[in-house]
C-alpha cells in the first residue's frame, strides 16, 4: 500500500515539477549504462535492465528543465501483484548537472581512499534538485572491494524505497551521460513527425 501511495505522489510532483508534459519530446538513449539491485534471496547485488531517456523541453527559456530519465527494473519484495513490476526512476535535470557531477567526483574519491585503506561503510554524499524533487546520493560499500553509489529520488513527502546502485564503472558511463546532457549532445528526435 505504502508504495502505490508514494507512486502516486512521486507521479503528480513529476507532472507539477516538470511543468507541461505536452511541451516536451523524449528519446531513448542508447549506453551500456547498468544499475545494480540487491538480491535479497542471493545476499548479492546484480545488474538489472536499465533504460535512459532524455526530455527536451521544447522552449529555449525552459532548455535548463531537460531532463534525463534513468530507470532500472528491481527485484519484487514479494510475490503480490503490487510489487510485480517495481523500478527505481531518476530524473537528472540538465540546469543542475554541475552539482550530480560534483556528487559523483565525490564518489569517485572516496571509492579510491577506501579500497586503499579497505574501509567499508554508508554515507551521504549529498541531496540535489531533481525533476519531481530531489536525488539523493550515498556512498555505500558492498564489500571492501567493491563500492557503490546509492541513488534515491526523493518528493517532498520522502525518498522512494526503490534505490539504484552503480559500481565504479557504470558511475563513470553515468558521469558521461550528464556531461553530454550539461553540453547539449542530446537531442530528442521528433519519432511522430518520421512515423505518421
Amino acid at each position: 500500500m505504502r508504495s502505490i501511495f508514494f507512486g502516486t505522489i512521486l507521479f503528480f510532483a513529476v507532472t507539477i515539477f516538470s511543468g507541461d508534459l505536452a511541451a516536451a519530446e523524449t528519446t531513448r538513449i542508447h549506453t551500456n549504462l547498468k544499475g545494480s539491485r540487491f538480491n535479497s534471496a542471493l545476499s548479492e547485488f546484480s545488474y538489472g535492465p536499465t533504460f535512459v531517456e532524455y526530455t527536451q523541453k521544447k522552449k529555449k527559456k525552459n532548455d535548463h528543465k531537460s531532463y534525463l530519465t534513468v530507470e532500472l527494473e528491481l527485484y519484487p519484495e514479494d510475490t503480490s501483484v503490487s510489487n510485480v513490476n517495481k523500478e527505481a526512476r531518476l530524473w537528472f535535470r540538465k540546469g543542475q548537472s554541475d552539482l550530480y557531477l560534483a556528487s559523483i567526483e565525490k564518489f569517485l574519491k572516496w571509492e579510491k581512499i577506501a579500497k586503499s585503506r579497505g574501509d567499508q561503510f554508508t554515507k551521504d554524499i549529498g541531496k540535489h534538485k531533481a525533476t519531481g524533487g530531489k536525488i539523493k546520493f550515498m556512498f555505500h560499500s558492498g564489500t571492501v572491494k567493491h563500492h557503490f553509489l546509492l541513488l534515491q529520488q526523493c518528493t517532498p513527502a520522502g525518498c522512494s524505497a526503490n534505490v539504484a546502485y552503480f559500481n565504479v564503472k557504470n558511475v563513470k558511463l553515468l558521469k558521461g551521460l550528464l556531461q553530454k546532457m550539461q553540453a547539449g549532445g542530446f537531442k530528442a528526435s521528433k519519432v511522430d513527425d518520421i512515423y505518421n
